[in-house]
């Protein structure tokens, strides 16, 4: 079995199908992050589900942030500061056009349809998160240098 996973994570036809499930990997944990933060708000601290819906966009991105590039997208090179910020810039307002999107269309769920905020989160999920797959693909991740040498006097992480 460990044989087989081997040949399929090195098979180069296979590496779209394998970044897929990793994306999906993280992508769970991270709504199981930004539910959780956006239950806790609401139920545990009374707060207004907006509160709880940016509080846990902003903690679910760094933690998708850092999945990404560490497992999803990995290059197998350290990368500078630089491209550190501009990736994490790029991941922040890549999923600020869904979180916009996600505060629309929960105001109209439990504003004008009166779904229930508790529901109305999971519906956003089934339209934000192929929305955020794409952009943090071809967007965030897309454009990164190929390249595994890394100037001398740059700093790394």
């Amino acid at each position: 079995m460990r044989k087989w996973i081997e040949n399929v994570l090195s098979n180069h036809k296979m590496s779209g199908i394998v970044q897929f499930i990793k994306f999906s990997i993280v992508g769970t944990m991270n709504t199981i992050v930004d539910l959780g933060v956006y239950y806790l708000c609401i139920h545990a601290f009374s707060w207004h589900y907006q509160v709880g819906n940016i509080l846990g966009f902003i903690i679910s991105v760094t933690n998708a942030y850092y999945w990404s590039n560490r497992f999803v997208f990995a290059e197998g090179r350290k990368h500078t500061y630089k491209e550190h910020i501009e990736r994490y810039l790029k991941t922040i307002s890549g999923y600020g056009v869904t979180c916009l999107l996600g505060i629309l269309l929960l105001w109209v769920w439990v504003e004008k349809v009166s779904i229930s905020e508790n529901f109305a989160k999971i519906i956003n999920l089934f339209i934000t998160v192929p929305l955020n797959y794409l952009i943090v693909k071809y967007w965030s991740f897309g454009k990164c240098k190929k390249s595994t040498e890394i100037p001398q006097n740059k700093k790394e992480i």
